[in-house]
């Protein structure tokens, strides 16, 4: 009977936690995706920074 009991309360909250998760979940994507834009608009010129500093180390250096 013991069993049974954690059984049914272990369902209980994997049900709460799935149910939660899948409310959250589309709110998540977009925020992800905003990100993941802003983060990618960003990327060249960092790019270009990176190579400034690696000609400034190099040429320096010898």
């Amino acid at each position: 009977m013991h069993i049974l009991l954690d059984l049914l309360h272990n369902l209980k909250i994997t049900e709460e936690f799935l149910g939660k998760t899948k409310l959250n979940t589309a709110a998540d994507e977009d925020v992800h995706e905003e990100r993941r834009r802003v983060l990618t608009t960003k990327l060249p010129i960092r790019l270009g920074y990176a190579r400034g500093l690696m000609t400034l180390v190099i040429f320096y250096n010898f």
